[in-house]
């Protein structure tokens, strides 16, 4: 009798673990169809779109030079009427690349010419200065800029200020830095953030218009 119940177990054991197995089964099959249809649908929206590059910044699509993919209505109707793309062939495709890459160098080749020039420097500003230190006006990163001007050549500062160049302030009071709006005379540190997070620092000493 014995023997017949622990056989029955064992069956009982036997069935429940075929059950487990077939359920994982049907789970991992559940998730590599879905994976599948994923990877189709992707694939279809690409097939069914057409490569383009962008001679304009589009909202929604991309900045000039940018590559994208579009429907053949959407650029038929829209982007080429409005010469705002064209299409590019695989050739087109890699010099794009290519010149993507080239680009990018140049710029971290200008970045560290900037650097090495501003890093550890001391810019003065002397501005009309009232009492108790106070400023006429203040100093912002806008006028900061256009006196970096006198200490970097015009065609690297044209080139970098609008896009690559952000300039920013930290105080003894704050570790976090703070968008300047200098309204005392002094001494201040300003921290340069620049491409592909390349940093530097330069101070810069705000006296009276009469020193």
């Amino acid at each position: 009798m014995r023997k017949i119940q622990l056989i029955l177990i064992i069956l009982e054991f036997l069935y429940l673990l075929f059950q487990f197995e077939c359920f994982c089964n049907f789970r991992v099959y559940t998730k590599l169809n879905v994976l599948r249809s994923k990877n189709k649908h992707s694939s279809d929206n690409i097939k069914n779109k057409i490569r383009i590059k962008l001679l304009t910044d589009v909202p929604n699509l991309g900045k000039k030079d940018d590559i994208a993919y579009v429907s053949i209505s959407h650029f038929d109707n829209l982007l080429l009427p409005n010469k705002m793309a064209q299409k590019i062939s695989d050739l087109d495709y890699e010099k794009n690349i290519l010149n993507n890459q080239l680009k990018k160098q140049d710029i971290l080749n200008k970045m560290q010419v900037f650097k090495e020039v501003l890093s550890g420097k001391c810019i003065v500003i002397r501005k009309k200065v009232g009492s108790n230190a106070q400023l006429f006006g203040s100093v912002t990163a806008k006028s900061i800029m256009e006196k970096l001007k006198e200490h970097i050549s015009v065609d690297l500062f044209d080139y970098l200020k609008d896009k690559y160049i952000r300039l920013s302030m930290a105080t003894e009071d704050s570790l976090t830095d703070m968008s300047i709006d200098i309204r005392k005379t002094g001494k201040y540190r300003i921290n340069v953030n620049l491409y592909e997070n390349i940093t530097t620092h330069f101070f810069l000493s705000i006296i009276d218009e009469k020193d």
